[in-house]
């Protein structure tokens, strides 16, 4: 017998292959009885208790197991950086995850970041344009920022001259 699921244990399963389990459900089920759980399992039908554990632990290498999961949390690792660890944290707490799953992640986060950058020199820049415009190009079209700075000047060196012209 193999390792199953526990998607795969399904009553008509459980039927086929242990008709006493399936007995005992089917009458504890009519009974009202309380459910039957790991521990009564293991009370009542040790010996299929000790065949499903041991046919499980046989179908599954744990050692190769242990060491793709120390691999892949090795390779996930050696993708961090600041600024990525909530991307990394989430990887590593999901094993279905794969360092090529992370490296999309990242890419997508650094583009948002590369978005929002851009976004943000195109505002600062056309501010600056406006600024300039309104700099070169007073509201009122005469000349009275050049007339003010001139006399700003003349008043300034009125004062380094002691106040001849």
């Amino acid at each position: 017998m193999a390792m199953y699921k526990d998607t795969d244990i399904t009553a008509p399963f459980i039927a086929e292959n242990f008709p006493s389990v399936h007995a005992e459900i089917m009458a504890s089920a009519a009974n009202n009885a309380p459910a039957i759980t790991a521990e009564s399992l293991k009370t009542s039908h040790p010996d299929v208790v000790a065949t499903i554990m041991e046919e499980g632990k046989a179908s599954v290498d744990v050692g190769s197991e242990v060491t793709k999961e120390r691999e892949r949390i090795t390779s996930i690792q050696a993708l961090s950086r600041p600024g990525a660890e909530e991307i990394i944290n989430n990887a590593l707490a999901d094993s279905s995850k794969t360092a090529n799953d992370v490296k999309i992640e990242l890419f997508d986060h650094d583009q948002g970041k590369l978005d929002t950058t851009l976004k943000h020199h195109k505002d600062n820049g056309k501010k600056l344009a406006e600024d300039l415009k309104e700099l070169n190009n007073p509201e009122d079209g005469d000349q009275k920022p050049a007339n003010a700075k001139e006399k700003r000047h003349d008043s300034m060196m009125s004062k380094i001259k002691g106040g001849k012209k």
